[in-house]
């Protein structure tokens, strides 16, 4: 069976904190099928910019990147997947996460992607989607 990819903006990997969504377990559930779970390098640097705030969201920052690590989420690099313990050595150039996103999906025809950003499902359609519905669990939409 082959893997799927699932690639997860920086919103989404705030849900476990923002609104107490165990991402994990849920994809666990709605994915009946083999998956990677990836972080685009973009998507890492958003939140490691987050996390040096002393706000609430620069929290929620610090503890997304952890449980990416604890969870051995790999980081996605152009067309290639990089260890997660590159994380603390990103160039501070790069593009945003939706530029990312977008870009590694138009390269990878098959990724899944994990966002509640309507505008980027938007730009992205024809893709598969995992969202959250009424912040309570989340679901795979298949297009």
């Amino acid at each position: 069976m082959k893997t799927r990819q699932i690639l997860l903006d920086t919103n989404f990997c705030l849900n476990p904190f923002r609104i107490g969504i165990d991402i994990f377990k849920e994809i666990r559930r709605i994915c009946s099928f083999n998956y990677q779970l990836l972080v685009p390098e973009e998507v890492a640097r958003e939140l490691l910019h987050l996390a040096q705030s002393n706000s609430k969201t620069g929290r929620y920052a610090k503890a997304a990147l952890t449980l990416l690590e604890n969870k051995k989420v790999k980081l996605a690099k152009s067309k290639k997947v990089i260890k997660t313990s590159n994380l603390q050595h990103l160039d501070e150039s790069r593009k945003n996460g939706d530029i990312a996103i977008i870009e590694y999906a138009k390269s990878h025809p098959d990724v899944i992607i994990a966002t509640d950003d309507k505008l980027l499902r938007k730009r992205l359609s024809g893709f598969k989607f995992i969202f959250t519905r009424q912040k309570q669990y989340l679901v795979l939409e298949e297009r």
